[in-house]
């Protein structure tokens, strides 16, 4: 019995811990799906991956998370490239450099 390979989404993936999460994972032998805000990083990540692991499969998709109806604009493009996710690291996030009492309650609610 053979194991297949795990095809892993990495959210927040253009750098960080969302960045070494892929570079990791990768190395694993994990296909990945890459999304974040920044195409150009996503597809320079990519392309590193592919050069030091030529059996892994990578894909880019950009998107803003925080935005409202991008998770489901995500979900609709995996299936339509046909991509089954086996594991989600939800690494996207947001930050402020204000304390939390300084924020605008609005601006708390849509992140």
């Amino acid at each position: 019995m053979t194991a297949q390979p795990t095809t892993t989404l990495v959210t927040g993936a253009s750098s960080g811990i969302g960045e070494q999460f892929a570079l990791q994972l990768g190395r694993r032998g994990h296909h990945l799906v890459l999304t974040a805000r920044s195409e150009d990083k996503m597809h320079a990540l990519a392309q590193r991956l592919r050069s030091a692991h030529p059996g892994i499969d990578v894909e880019v998709i950009a998107a803003d998370l925080a935005e409202p109806g991008n998770a489901a604009a995500l979900t609709a493009e995996l299936a339509t490239r046909g991509v089954d996710v086996d594991v989600l690291i939800n690494n996207a996030g947001f930050g402020s450099h204000n304390p939390v009492a300084a924020e605008d309650p609005d601006n708390l609610a849509r992140e």
